[in-house]
């Protein structure tokens, strides 16, 4: 990933390099996955769909103020009149954006300058914020497309059985509930009073019925 530690202060910084190292391990796991994940690769990558993002450097004062000064050098203002208009202004400001990570801070102070002529309300600037991806959310966001093509995928194979050949109770019993569940959308499956699922044989039976009529006709 790329270096964005410079320039911090020293607790920022050595919270950035921590989230960088976290997020660079993960991604290191997930690209040397292969293309089709066995059922232990599947549950690891799941963990790490799962995690929560880690946690950004939050905006200090130093930042904030570095960031309006920016702006404020870029930027016009529209006349205030009354201090305490000022005062309010400056205050919500405080509040306001001392909430939000410096990569999002940074990344609304960019998306100012670039798009606005005056200085944006503190309405405008969250709504810039609303565009900034955590770029530390990029191993989630892959391992969440990962388990989702698994997942299709070992749907897909198992449906192609479900309509084709008698599958074994056991095969069943071992599959994961979200499979199941998903078999049983598409009336595959159906759940057992005892609890547990069970194959669904309207469509084998039909099947079962098409070859029969099948090799009939070519008898």
């Amino acid at each position: 990933m790329t270096d964005q530690t410079t320039n911090l202060p020293a607790k920022a910084q050595a919270t950035s390099t921590a989230v960088s190292c976290k997020v660079d391990r993960d991604l290191s796991v997930l690209r040397q996955m292969p293309e089709r994940l066995n059922d232990l690769q599947l549950i690891e990558v799941e963990a790490i769909a799962k995690a929560p993002v880690p946690a950004s450097a939050m905006t200090d004062d130093h930042h904030l103020q570095d960031c309006l000064a920016e702006m404020d050098a870029n930027l016009q203002r529209r006349a205030v009149n009354e201090e305490n208009k000022v005062r309010r202004r400056i205050k919500a400001q405080r509040r306001e954006l001392l909430a939000l990570p410096r990569e999002q801070m940074t990344f609304i102070k960019i998306e100012a300058i670039r798009r606005f002529t005056f200085f944006p309300t503190i309405a405008e600037l969250l709504e810039l914020g609303k565009e900034w991806k955590n770029p530390h959310g990029g191993a989630q966001r892959l391992a969440r497309t990962m388990v989702m093509h698994e997942r299709m995928r070992r749907q897909r194979e198992a449906a192609k059985r479900l309509k084709f050949e008698e599958v074994p109770q056991k095969d069943i019993d071992a599959w994961p509930e979200w499979l199941c569940e998903g078999l049983v959308a598409e009336r595959l499956l159906r759940e057992r009073e005892g609890g547990g699922f069970e194959q669904d044989r309207r469509h084998l039976d039909d099947y079962l019925a098409f070859l029969e009529t099948q090799g009939g006709e070519n008898d």
